[in-house]
């Protein structure tokens, strides 16, 4: 049974829409009597690839241990090379999604796979904090954070709260502009199914360039 371990890519890759990706890998072992194998990439929206794309190869590289030549043209790798290390690349399809990848080895009539690894496209953030438990109703709240941003003028920042955080639906609040200016938001929502109150904060954050980036260090919420 062939081995086929990926070398550069780890199990949660960071690409860019329609960008190049490159795929370095160790084949091991073939079939007895197998001259040739054929390389191929399945990429799927989930990881049980129940309805797979599969990407054909064209040039395959090699590795001579200083750099990558060519090996083939025809998406195959001749099996007298292994073990090996070899290149080959694909385009990510133009979207702002995730989608799950894996090598296809295909020897003769037996086909073995790589690990599976999830690539992400995404250009939206939306994560929400834990919620802060309270025995009373909170009527004001402030938001503020410690962030690093990267090109902000190409980064979109909302942000939403709720004082009834533990129940099933939550009533969310949009307090951007309290945000951005650092002020209070006076809560409009006067009720909760749960016997607590709770506050928990939503940011959602769009990037419109793939370049632009944003990182929370660190959020503190207050309240009276």
């Amino acid at each position: 049974m062939s081995k086929i371990d990926i070398l550069n890519l780890t199990d949660g890759y960071r690409c860019a829409p329609n960008a190049n990706i490159d795929v370095e890998f160790n084949y091991k072992y073939s079939d007895t009597g197998v001259g040739s194998a054929t390389v191929k990439v399945y990429l799927d929206e989930n990881n049980s690839f129940s309805n797979p794309t599969i990407l054909d190869i064209s040039n395959v590289y090699i590795y001579n241990g200083n750099s990558y030549t060519s090996h083939s043209s025809n998406g195959t790798i001749n099996t007298s090379n292994l073990p090996g290390q070899f290149k080959v690349s694909f385009t990510f399809p133009d979207i702002n999604g995730v989608r799950y990848m894996k090598l296809a080895i295909i020897e003769g009539s037996n086909t073995y796979f790589s690990p599976i690894i999830l690539l992400s496209s995404n250009n939206t953030l939306d994560f929400t904090t834990i919620p802060l438990v309270l025995d009373n109703r909170p009527f004001k709240v402030k938001v503020d954070d410690k962030k690093k941003i990267i090109n902000g003028s190409n980064i979109s920042i909302n942000v939403y709260v709720t004082n009834n955080a533990l129940d099933e639906e939550p009533v969310w609040e949009n307090m951007t502009t309290q945000y951005l200016t650092n002020q209070f938001y006076t809560f409009t929502n006067e009720e909760k199914t749960n016997a607590k109150w709770a506050i928990a904060v939503r940011y959602l954050i769009v990037k419109s360039d793939y370049n632009a980036g944003f990182e929370i260090e660190e959020i503190y919420i207050s309240h009276v």
